[in-house]
C-alpha cells in the first residue's frame, strides 16, 4: 500500500519563518516515519512573503515538491487528483503527535481490513461531551488488524489519513473551494458519513494544536 504526506500552509509574516512548520515535520518523522511527501502553500493572507516562504522551505526541507494554491481545500482537492498513491496523509503545518502506539503500516492495514476511508488523529480524548456534541454525536470502540479506534460522525481536518481512490469516486464533489477548511471538514462532518479516529474509548488525545496562525 502507497502512501503520501500533503503538508498544508500559508503565508502569514513577510519574512515568514519555518519553527512551526519544523516542529511538526520532525513529530510526523518521530511518529509515523519518512514517506514521499508535498508541501501545499497558500500565499495568503501575507502574498508578498510568498517567495520567500517558498525559498526557506525548499532549503530547509531540501524539495522541489512545493505546490502553491489558491487555499487550503484547493491543495486538499488537487492532492488527492493529483496523487497515484493508496493513501494521503492529510498535515496543516501545526500540530504535533503524540501516544500513538502503531506504526502506519499497522494503521494502514486496519483501514485496508475494516474499509476506513478517513482515520483521524484527534486533539480530545476519545468521549463524547456536551461541549463536542456539535462536531460529533457518535463514538463506537471497533477494532481491526490489532489496532483499536472509534467510529464517529465527525470527518474533521484534523491531522488524517484517508483513502484516496475512495475519495476521488465518491466524497470529491462533496468537497468545497471555500476559504479556510469549511469547504472540507463543514461538508462531510454530520452528514452520513463514517469517520474513525485512532484509540479506543476514553484514549487521551493524540495531537497537540501549535497554533501557527498566531505564533508563526
Amino acid at each position: 500500500m502507497k502512501i503520501e504526506l500533503n503538508i498544508f500552509t500559508n503565508c502569514t509574516r513577510s519574512a515568514p519563518r519555518l519553527k512551526i512548520i519544523k516542529a511538526t515535520m520532525r513529530s510526523f518523522l518521530d511518529t509515523f516515519g519518512e514517506m514521499p511527501f508535498r508541501i501545499f502553500i497558500d500565499p495568503g493572507p501575507k502574498n508578498v512573503a510568498f517567495e520567500q516562504y517558498k525559498a526557506n522551505i525548499e532549503s530547509s526541507f531540501a524539495t522541489k515538491n512545493i505546490v502553491m494554491t489558491s487555499g487550503l481545500s484547493d491543495g486538499y482537492v488537487r492532492s488527492i487528483k493529483e496523487s497515484e498513491a493508496d493513501y494521503l496523509f492529510q498535515l496543516e503545518h501545526d500540530w504535533t503527535f503524540q501516544n500513538i502506539t502503531h506504526s502506519i503500516d499497522e494503521i494502514l492495514a486496519a483501514m485496508a481490513k475494516a474499509g476506513i476511508y478517513h482515520f483521524r488523529f484527534s486533539k480530545h480524548p476519545n468521549t463524547i461531551t456536551e461541549q463536542l456534541m456539535k462536531w460529533q454525536t457518535v463514538m463506537i470502540e471497533k477494532e481491526a488488524a490489532g489496532v483499536k479506534y472509534c467510529e464517529t460522525d465527525n470527518l474533521s481536518n484534523n491531522p488524517h489519513i484517508i483513502d484516496r481512490k475512495y475519495y476521488l469516486k465518491n466524497l470529491i464533489n462533496r468537497i468545497s473551494v471555500l476559504p479556510g477548511s469549511r469547504g472540507i471538514e463543514g461538508n462531510l462532518t454530520k452528514k452520513g458519513l463514517v469517520g474513525c479516529q485512532y484509540g479506543g474509548l476514553d484514549y487521551p488525545r493524540t495531537i497537540i494544536h501549535l497554533q501557527g496562525r498566531k505564533k508563526r
